[in-house]
């Protein structure tokens, strides 16, 4: 469901206090995004299990125009943590551009000549920074990983979230921007640990679980460049938001066959990301697409203003198909590629680089599929990038331990869905085991881990058994009534063994969730 506009009116000096209260006020407007929800209820196979919402639109320059102006009022002006690690260039050097504060990198946060966006060194501070006429509603481009994640954060603060709800680590350097939940190895610290790996499956949860602000969508942990063989992941909200879809075919697909980009598409996805294939002309915004904003010159932007894939002619100037994807996400196949939190293997600078994803308007029609993929140095602007923002609003129930082992289907996989609050509805899913398999049913109110068929067991020691028998899709589901007496904070952990008969060992485990009451 789409979420109205939110704004909110700043009066940057006292006299613009004053001229808040008449009709020709030029304070700065500040939109927060149109959202849509992506629902744990549906089930990706292997993808997140628990609510998120993400933009509708790739950023906008007019909502990152205000950003800067407002980051530049609180980094000169009031000083404190909305423009906090931002080195604003001095006059007469002061033309837009934003830098690290260590020096090291002038316009590491954001490149004005990458952008479409215009700066009046002599306007007031919080006034200075403009767009260029007619290109408001287009992506904003020309920010670096660090001026992503700066947006990310000043968002999160400007929406009335604490600064300790904010994803992302600050500091003055390149290197002091990383994940907040990155953990430090024996001796080591975040920073040294970011350099030597992304985030594991818990510093994902726990992002997932303890920060509510706003952040880039997280693509499950693969570091990869490339379009590759896509397949979903615990915690790839960007495939699933602008690739799923349990309408889509249900068979695996070969997109692009016989090119460099060829890849498998995984049953009930899409190969591009506006809910339907081929690819057309009307249909996206990539290098040849013929829209009116088509540009040969790689250093001309051409970029459409988000939402122009609508279905409509224009005025007869170019038709178009509705880009509109079946959670109503606009442009996630084209027009600029977008960040990830995510790292890459493939880096080129001593911090490692990240990912982007969806390819831009100077792709050609093999790299603007929902699994492709390239990287990006932290502290590079380029004009073909920008952003979708992302939050997760509440904490999730439900925890994936992983710990499964394959079966002739792959891995069974176990879901939860539910709050656990006395008498609200909960159930339990399990996802392909053989078909009619009996499976034993495990549960337990702590977990010792216990190796078992090459896998392990959370849920252990067992305080309850039971065994049930999957339906003939290789299914089985439960659905409660969740019963009162359980107390707040404590933990129940699920798992299941499920026979079948392709294996040696004649059985497989499915990966196990821990469930923490509210």
């Amino acid at each position: 469901m789409h979420r109205p506009f939110k704004f909110a009116f700043r009066c940057t000096t006292a006299l613009l206090a004053l001229l808040c209260i008449g009709s020709n006020s030029k304070a700065q407007v500040i939109a927060s995004p149109i959202t849509v929800k992506i629902p744990a209820s549906d089930l990706q196979l292997d993808g997140p299990i628990y609510d998120y919402e993400i933009g509708v639109h790739e950023v906008a320059n007019y909502q990152f125009a205000a950003f800067l102006n407002d980051a530049e009022l609180h980094n000169k002006v009031f000083i404190n943590e909305l423009g906090d690690n931002l080195l604003f260039r001095p006059a007469p050097l002061d033309n837009g551009d934003i830098g690290l504060v260590d020096g090291t990198a002038p316009d590491g946060v954001f490149d004005i000549s990458q952008s479409q966006l215009t700066y009046a060194n002599q306007a007031p501070i919080g006034l200075r920074y403009g767009v260029i006429p007619g290109k408001e509603g287009h992506p904003a481009v020309g920010m670096s990983w660090i001026g992503a994640v700066k947006f990310c954060n000043w968002l999160t603060l400007d929406q009335g979230y604490n600064k300790n709800q904010r994803c992302y680590k600050e500091g003055p350097t390149a290197i002091d921007w990383f994940p907040s939940t990155i953990g430090s190895e024996v001796g080591g610290t975040q920073k040294a640990t970011n350099i030597a790996r992304d985030l594991n499956a818990s510093e994902r949860f726990a992002l997932v679980r303890d920060f509510r602000g706003w952040r880039l969508p997280m693509d499950g942990g693969e570091t990869r460049t490339g379009t590759v063989n896509a397949r979903p992941r615990a915690f790839n909200e960007w495939y699933k938001a602008a690739a799923y879809d349990p309408s889509a075919p249900d068979t695996p697909r070969t997109a692009f066959p016989g090119t460099l980009d060829q890849h498998s598409v995984m049953p009930k996805h899409w190969i591009h990301g506006f809910g339907r294939d081929p690819l057309g002309n009307p249909d996206a915004n990539f290098r040849t697409s013929g829209d009116p904003y088509d540009n040969p010159q790689a250093s001309v932007n051409g970029t459409t203003p988000v939402g122009y894939y609508n279905g409509s002619d224009h005025g007869g100037v170019f038709q178009t198909n509705p880009n509109n994807n079946p959670y109503g996400l606009v442009d996630a196949s084209g027009n600029v590629w977008e960040f990830l939190t995510d790292q890459v293997a493939t880096t080129v600078s001593l911090i490692p680089d990240r990912a982007i994803v969806g390819g831009s308007y100077l792709s050609n029609t093999t790299q603007i599929s929902p699994a492709s993929r390239s990287e990006i140095v932290v502290s590079s602007p380029q004009a073909a990038v920008g952003l979708r923002v992302m939050r997760v609003r509440s904490a999730p129930t439900f925890e994936d331990l992983g710990g499964g082992t394959a079966g002739v289907a792959g891995a069974p996989r176990l879901v939860g869905h539910g709050t656990l609050t006395p008498g609200s509805p909960m159930a339990l899913e399990l996802r392909r085991a053989p078909a009619s398999a009996l499976m034993l049913r495990w549960l337990s109110i702590q977990s010792q881990p216990v190796p078992l068929l090459g896998g392990t067991v959370h849920a252990f020691p067992f305080f309850n058994q039971k065994l049930i028998v999957a339906n003939p899709q290789g299914e089985y589901s439960l659905s409660i009534d969740w019963p009162t007496g359980f107390p707040a904070g404590a933990s129940i952990w699920g798992q299941f063994l499920v026979q079948d008969t392709s294996l040696a060992d004649g059985f497989s485990l499915s990966n196990a969730i821990k469930a923490t009451i509210p």
